[in-house]
């Protein structure tokens, strides 16, 4: 199955707005007024699943990329140079990602 179109994707989708109907259908019911727009909100919540789907796509097409040149990296030197380069990738994480001291405002 192609990674594009995950099911968990869209059902995530699905569940999220289900949800946000279920809670505007409880707010009605209960007669609460939160003051929000129910069309302001919808379109928002539209807008953030878009969002969300463009960086999941965007994320399994790096994923791809990244598969492609390890396996283009296993042809091209074995197994041994994949994981010379997993070395120096995790080397380079330890050195660029190192925790920052937290400064605590008051």
């Amino acid at each position: 199955m192609s990674k594009e179109n995950d099911p968990g994707t869209e059902q995530a989708s699905e569940f999220a707005l289900r949800l946000a109907a279920q809670q505007q259908e409880a707010r009605d019911a209960a007669g609460v007024d939160d003051g929000v727009d129910k069309d302001r909100a919808t379109a928002f919540l539209n807008r953030a699943l878009s969002a969300s789907l463009k960086y999941q796509k965007e994320y399994q097409k790096s994923q791809r990329k990244l598969d492609a040149l390890h396996d283009s990296l296993q042809a091209d030197h074995g197994l041994h140079g994949t994981q010379q380069v997993q070395q120096a990738m995790a080397e380079h994480a330890s050195e660029v990602f190192t925790p920052q001291p937290q400064v605590e405002l008051n």
